[in-house]
């Protein structure tokens, strides 16, 4: 995923899973927002 989101520099909505966590790690570009799907 990183290759994927290489150069990307914005906002990433998802899911829940943690293995984002691990690859946004660190990253100033990239703003992780969740899903609002399965919120109850």
């Amino acid at each position: 995923m990183e290759d994927f989101l290489e150069g990307y520099r914005g906002f990433l909505q998802s899911d829940g899973y943690k293995g984002y966590d691990t690859v946004l790690k660190g990253s100033k570009d990239i703003v992780h927002v969740g899903c609002l799907a399965h919120v109850r």
